[in-house]
């Protein structure tokens, strides 16, 4: 039963890298910034597929690495707004609020009003919380159950991508999201 899980569970994110690569893409010749595709493996963020920018700097994340801090990066932040409140209490309290750079938000209702801003927008910005120099906009991809299958991000330094894009950005990368949502097999 074990190995039928582990399968099972590797055949979603292959179906989710194939079916994401064209619009990957397609925004990342739009955008010319890194576009990141993340999901949740097994309580860990991990970034299963990218594609780099061509801005000519690059961003020093590899394809299988892990975010280790939810509250610090913009798809972590997209799977906590996703949460119900004891759950999401419950995976903070497990791994803390730490600042990871000076940005990080690390009060817990800071934190709550930043999660409402992602559920009202529909996509969550991350503002040198991870990485300094680094902005990102994240949106939710989903299953065919409306289940949270992963996440499509724009990274970019923060001298190609100004908080005056970030709606633009935002508004990008959410439609991306809708579009491999709708050939994921999204229920509308």
């Amino acid at each position: 039963m074990k190995l039928m899980y582990l399968g099972n569970r590797l055949q979603d994110k292959i179906t989710l890298r194939s079916v994401a690569w064209p619009f990957m893409q397609e925004l990342a010749e739009k955008t010319h910034k890194t576009i990141e595709l993340s999901t949740l493996d097994r309580d860990q963020l991990i970034l299963i597929e990218q594609i780099e920018g061509t801005e000519g700097v690059r961003l020093y994340s590899r394809v299988g690495s892990g975010y280790p801090y939810f509250h610090a990066v913009g798809v972590g932040k997209i799977y906590l707004a996703h949460m119900d409140l004891e759950k999401r209490k419950k995976v903070l309290h497990k791994i803390g609020l730490p600042a990871v750079t000076e940005h990080t938000i690390t009060n817990m209702d800071k934190l709550e009003v930043e999660l409402l801003k992602v559920r009202e927008n529909g996509y969550a910005f991350e503002d040198q919380e991870l990485r300094k120099g680094v902005r990102r906009v994240t949106a939710p991809i989903y299953g065919f159950r409306n289940d949270l299958a992963g996440c499509i991000g724009i990274a970019a330094t923060i001298f190609s991508f100004e908080l005056e894009h970030r709606e633009d950005l935002g508004r990008m990368a959410v439609q991306t999201a809708n579009k491999i949502s709708y050939r994921m097999g999204k229920e509308k």
